[in-house]
């Protein structure tokens, strides 16, 4: 965590920071911490014993931080390409590549929306919390995926599989078949 600390000097036992506005005993400063990311001020004591006042340097610091707020919010998502002429699963929604047909284990899965195909590595997909699911094969620590540019739900992760039989799934994809579309290169007599 960044935190962004200045100080103004007092000239009396009681007085007013010019930056807070507050009335400080010397000895006893007050802190206000901006934690970036969390972009709220945290007010506490604190046990210096100095003759200043501590603030956060409000009056510019907040105003970078809220630009950079709008940067980060404007920024494109950038996306993995797979090679060009191979065979790729991508998002129906938004066209992204999702997985390559080299990376595709087996076909026979079933989804909350029908068929989903099970994948060793994806691209351009991002995962949540993991949590305990019981599937058709038994108990699973599994974790949503999602599109990572246009943020729909896409399957699942395999995080942890409690029975020795499914242990292969650990740490491969589940694709519902509702949320890709076969792309490049499936024309070719492979």
């Amino acid at each position: 965590l960044l935190w962004f600390i200045c100080s103004a000097a007092c000239s009396s036992t009681w007085t007013v920071c010019a930056l807070c506005r507050r009335k400080e005993i010397v000895g006893k400063a007050d802190l206000f911490l901006q934690r970036e990311e969390e972009e709220e001020y945290i007010h506490e004591n604190s046990f210096f014993d100095i003759s200043v006042c501590v603030c956060v340097l409000w009056w510019e610091k907040t105003k970078n931080l809220n630009l950079n707020k709008k940067k980060r919010s404007a920024m494109k998502t950038f996306q993995a390409y797979l090679p060009s002429g191979g065979r790729t699963y991508s998002c129906v929604h938004c066209r992204a590549h999702l997985a390559n047909h080299d990376e595709l284990i087996s076909k026979s899965f079933q989804g909350s929306q029908g068929k989903a195909y099970l994948f060793n590595s994806v691209v351009n997909v991002g995962c949540g919390p993991a949590e305990e699911r019981v599937l058709l094969t038994g108990l699973h620590a599994v974790a949503d995926i999602y599109c990572e540019c246009c943020k729909t739900t896409l399957g699942w992760k395999y995080e942890h599989a409690f029975e020795s039989s499914q242990k292969y799934k650990e740490g491969k994809y589940i694709i519902e078949l509702a949320h890709m579309i076969k792309d490049n290169g499936w024309d070719s007599k492979r």
